[in-house]
């Protein structure tokens, strides 16, 4: 795999988008269908040395994160990190 296309799929929003997509994933998607254990992601996404996997970071919160410039370019957003999610999952 191309460089580019690594650091493509490693490639994260900045800490406050991040924290708004998590936020939103467990307030608004996770309780009506809880597939990611809150407590542990969590603990995950705070230790720098076991993060949560990078697969799971590009699927959460898109669809409901209200800050202001993923909605803005929600679908784009959105498209992105499916994109780089079903890359990782097909790895």
């Amino acid at each position: 795999m191309p460089q580019e296309a690594t650091q493509d799929l490693s490639s994260l929003p900045n800490k406050e988008v991040r924290a708004a997509l998590v936020e939103s994933f467990f307030t608004d998607i996770n309780p009506g269908f809880p597939v990611v254990d809150k407590a542990e992601f969590r603990m995950k996404y705070e230790d720098q040395k076991y993060p949560p996997p990078l697969l799971l970071h590009q699927i959460i919160g898109a669809h409901a994160c209200k800050y202001p410039n993923v909605v803005h370019s929600r679908s784009i957003v959105k498209a992105i990190m499916f994109r780089r999610a079903k890359d990782l999952f097909d790895l």
